[in-house]
């Protein structure tokens, strides 16, 4: 048998106290210059064996995890700069070609993780492969993660089988709070979502990849939209029918959240759901002097205010007395007429018409294309009231 004086006791736990300040001070110092230059086998020699291990294991996930991070956000940035370098087209008369909008903007794909603690609205339906964390605290104590099981019932050891089917969060967690009070005197309970269960979904119709995935059960149309590379250029973006059990519940406008950032319309899917993008619908051309030139898809009643609106009004040059309105007649002939921003408000829009917002210069308006089967095709000057 040892004894140990009280002086030795005392120089026992400095020493003991040293040691730790010494191993902390090589884990730092190994620790940093693994991260100037990678070479940390030679540091590691100078550790006691019984943490050893622990520094190697710490120092090759910390490497991993900035490394995955790093290479994640590269691929996002050139995402983003290959969109942005996508030139823009000009006419011989310096307009903007326009083009079919919304579509190249569900280009850059995304990607659903349904892992880590997530903020469950008040209104998520708790389901069969939800993972919840219950925090006890009080005269018990304890952290512990469980799942819901495919009866919707929940196993603790404190509390027994709960039953949490058809439960919303928050109904769950209330219920959860009444029968710790009653069974467990002095002990408060807490509970939070730490991984989603994931529900089947059927994207239909004309998207770019149709078929079955896998999703959150808090995904919305839009986010499954983005995931799956959104409508072929034959697919709406303004009719977009969610259907569930053969039964048509809504449909989305994606036009409300990429004009008009509104969310307010978005529809929660359920597993089964099927996602149908409807065959797009009429389109109009508008270019010239507008800040957004582009091909719009309009609805049944929408007037030149609501394409106006859609190509972010008119561009400070914009003539509003000069308006060239371009339609097929019945002979599948273009007749142009020209209008004021007044008069045109009134005209019925159909498929296929092309609006032309002209420069107060008259640029445009005193230049005439000349094609077909003519020796001298080209571009003239216009006097007004010539004839052909």
């Amino acid at each position: 048998m040892i004894i140990l004086k009280h002086a030795d006791q005392n120089f026992f736990g400095v020493f003991l106290l040293l040691n730790k300040i010494k191993n902390i001070f090589l884990l730092f110092f190994i620790t940093n210059s693994f991260a100037q230059d990678g070479d940390y086998e030679e540091y590691l020699r100078f550790l006691p064996d019984s943490v050893r291990s622990s520094v190697e294991s710490r120092i090759k996930t910390d490497v991993q995890d900035e490394s995955n991070y790093d290479e994640l956000n590269q691929i996002r940035r050139d995402s983003f700069i290959e969109m942005e370098e996508r030139p823009v087209e000009y006419d011989e008369f310096d307009n903007e070609i326009p083009s079919l909008f919304g579509y190249d903007l569900f280009d850059i794909e995304t990607s659903f993780d349904s892992s880590g603690i997530i903020a469950a609205p008040r209104e998520y339906v708790l389901g069969p492969g939800d993972e919840l964390t219950i925090s006890f605290s009080g005269s018990i104590q304890g952290i512990k993660k469980t799942s819901i099981n495919r009866e919707g019932n929940l196993f603790l050891k404190e509390l027994g089988t709960v039953s949490f089917s058809g439960l919303t969060f928050d109904e769950a967690s209330e219920k959860l709070r009444n029968i710790t009070q009653a069974s467990l005197i002095g002990t408060e309970v807490e509970i939070s979502l730490s991984r989603l269960r994931t529900i089947q979904v059927f994207v239909l119709g004309n998207s770019k990849r149709p078929g079955s995935y896998n999703f959150s059960p808090l995904s919305s149309i839009s986010s499954i939209l983005f995931n799956t590379r959104g409508p072929t250029e034959n697919g709406s973006l303004r009719n977009i029918s969610l259907k569930r059990a053969n039964k048509e519940i809504g449909s989305l406008d994606m036009y409300e959240l990429l004009i008009n950032a509104n969310t307010s319309n978005e529809l929660r899917i359920q597993s089964g759901d099927a996602l149908l993008v409807n065959p797009v619908g009429n389109r109009i051309k508008i270019w010239g002097n507008v800040n957004r030139p582009a091909i719009y898809e309009i609805k049944e009643g929408e007037t030149f205010n609501d394409i106006l609106n859609f190509a972010s009004g008119l561009s400070s040059k914009a003539d509003k007395n000069k308006i060239t309105l371009s339609r097929l007649n019945n002979s599948g002939e273009r007749e142009f007429s020209d209008y004021s921003l007044k008069d045109i408000n009134s005209m019925k829009l159909k498929d296929s018409d092309e609006i032309f917002i002209h420069d107060l210069s008259g640029k445009l308006s005193n230049n005439i294309r000349i094609e077909g089967f003519l020796s001298n095709r080209g571009v003239y000057s216009f006097i007004e009231n010539s004839k052909i």
